[in-house]
């Protein structure tokens, strides 16, 4: 697998095209976007009234499950260094604010308390324009494997903890161990001959246990963890579950196919899953790894 990392520039450009998808997708993939938030913020030992600091918060989580958490006194500071992707946090905050308030019109709701606790910030987990010790807890999910200068990111998390703080970074595993990357991935080269692209083998770059901790050593950070994770969704074979991930991860190599073009795709995808499937449902595991470690 290639170990290239796209330099701050190209990533910006990638990313920026991705976030008409990220956003149209971020309410429907809630659910699973739960699943993986509960055990990293499990593992951040986060509690009320801490200051928190999510890096590259996408459009949304765990940023926003994290305010949940913080309580009156607490908040926590979602970053993204595209700012339309925070764009698209306070429009999402906003439906949702305005869904609830019409449910709960006759009576006073204290569930979008957790609004107050957000804070936005337009940011490059590479410089991070907060003072020194600002955060009681940092923690990424699925982003810190795209920082094309992981040191420089970490000094940034090491300047901005306080004192017994703590890191919680969550991963994707090896590639091998991703079932809906790999289908995905492979009907698109089957059909179109398109490869993955350096921005996706990013994805996979700190895949094998011990290949992100080893960054974290001779720093001010003490107790490194790393902890595998497996999930198994079994999806009844009649749904066409894989729209969100293709145009989420793969769209940007898509852009130019035609309609007759994405239906032989989706064709492709099928046979890809269809090779997991038993009893009549797809089985699509996945593994992560969660990096934790606490600063002295």
């Amino acid at each position: 697998m290639k170990n290239n990392i796209p330099s701050i520039k190209d990533t910006k450009n990638h990313w920026g095209e991705k976030t008409k998808a990220w956003q149209q997708w971020a309410d429907p993939m809630q659910d699973m976007a739960e699943k993986f938030n509960r055990p990293l913020l499990h593992l951040a030992q986060l509690s009320t009234d801490q200051h928190i600091l999510d890096l590259a918060s996408g459009v949304g989580e765990p940023a926003i499950s994290a305010a949940k958490i913080t309580g009156d006194n607490g908040f926590c500071c979602a970053t993204d260094f595209i700012p339309e992707m925070l764009y698209a946090i306070n429009k999402r905050l906003n439906k949702n604010s305005t869904k609830n308030s019409t449910k709960n019109s006759t009576k006073n709701s204290t569930k979008n308390n957790y609004k107050n606790n957000l804070l936005l910030s337009a940011a490059d987990m590479q410089n991070m324009p907060f003072k020194d010790a600002s955060f009681d807890r940092i923690i990424c999910r699925f982003g810190v494997m795209f920082a094309p200068d992981i040191k420089k990111t970490i000094n940034e998390i090491q300047r901005l903890l306080r004192p017994n703080g703590r890191v919680a970074l969550m991963v994707w595993g090896q590639y091998s161990d991703q079932v809906i990357f790999k289908s995905i991935g492979t009907a698109i080269e089957k059909t179109f001959n398109i490869k993955p692209d350096e921005h996706h083998h990013s994805i996979f770059r700190f895949g094998k246990i011990g290949s992100l901790s080893k960054y974290f050593q001779q720093t001010d950070f003490i107790d490194l963890n790393e902890s595998q994770h497996h999930f198994c969704a079994k999806i009844p074979i009649y749904k066409h579950f894989w729209q969100a991930q293709l145009d989420m991860t793969f769209g940007h190599l898509l852009k130019n196919i035609n309609e007759n073009e994405k239906k032989l795709l989706d064709i492709a995808i099928k046979d890809e899953f269809m090779k997991t499937a038993h009893d009549g449902k797809y089985i699509i595991e996945s593994n992560i790894i969660i990096f934790t470690a606490n600063i002295k």
